[in-house]
């Protein structure tokens, strides 16, 4: 097709270019499905989102299932919170074209095809054929941009890192909701209680991350034995607006969202 050749050339063209993009461009658009999708909200509630736009083309079915491997590989560790969209290069193709094109080719595992000009290659440098980035954490960081040619293991390594990176927290329970957490008053002006239910002994670390994901405050209790516990967390000089607190033992993990309000 003229459309692939012209593109094709183009971009080995720019190939050798480079991009400094480090954050997302946010986007609130409908999935061929007709499911809506902000993506800042998704990567606030803890979701790595991979993104592989494609013509659809031959060359680019090898890269783009590359990508949704190396997704599909966390499906058992972190279930629902990685996931994988298959896009439409300029959304000049339509959606059950793009859907049919991907599940001819083995993409058994993509979360949800899109067909959507707000969603833009150009957001992320260069473009590229197959262009692939990976984006995660409540700063709305870009952990992978790859263009052309793409790594499975630079993929994977790109998703480890957006899932445990430092300032990278999710709105999730991250564990078993064993702790019984609870942190009221929600949202709060000055004082929140925090409480918690130990099953066994433990030292318990309290982190406080602001919406873009960095640590603010930080709260060492040492070894404490069974039981339920309240604590008073002082918030009169934080800021307006949303944080995460987050509550680990030596065996659990919760993160839950409160919100400082005046």
């Amino acid at each position: 097709m003229i459309k692939n050749t012209l593109l094709i050339g183009a971009l080995f063209c720019l190939s050798f270019a480079s991009t400094s993009q480090t954050t997302a461009t946010d986007f609130t658009v409908d999935d061929c499905s007709g499911t809506t999708h902000n993506l800042f909200d998704e990567l606030d509630d803890g979701k790595v989102i991979v993104i592989a736009w494609t013509m659809p083309c031959f060359s680019c079915i090898a890269p783009c299932l590359t990508a949704q491997d190396a997704v599909y590989s966390f499906n058992t560790s972190h279930a629902d919170r990685v996931k994988c969209y298959l896009v439409d290069d300029y959304a000049d193709t339509d959606c059950a074209t793009i859907v049919a094109w991907g599940e001819s080719n083995g993409f058994a595992h993509v979360d949800a095809y899109f067909s959507d000009a707000a969603i833009s290659m150009d957001d992320y440098g260069i473009p590229g054929m197959p262009k692939i980035v990976v984006l995660g954490c409540t700063g709305h960081k870009v952990f992978y941009n790859g263009n052309l040619s793409v790594s499975y293991d630079d993929i994977q390594a790109a998703i480890e890192e957006a899932l445990s990176a430092e300032g990278c927290v999710s709105s999730v329970v991250e564990n078993d909701p064993i702790l019984d957490l609870s942190l009221y008053p929600n949202p709060s002006k000055n004082k929140m209680n925090l409480s918690y239910t130990l099953p066994e002994a433990s030292s318990v670390d309290v982190e406080i991350y602001n919406c873009t994901g960095v640590l603010i405050e930080s709260l060492i209790f040492d070894a404490q034995g069974v039981g339920s516990f309240n604590r008073s967390i002082d918030v009169t000089n934080f800021a307006e607006g949303m944080y995460f607190i987050k509550v680990k033992t030596n065996t659990s993990a919760v993160t839950v969202k409160f919100i400082v309000s005046r």
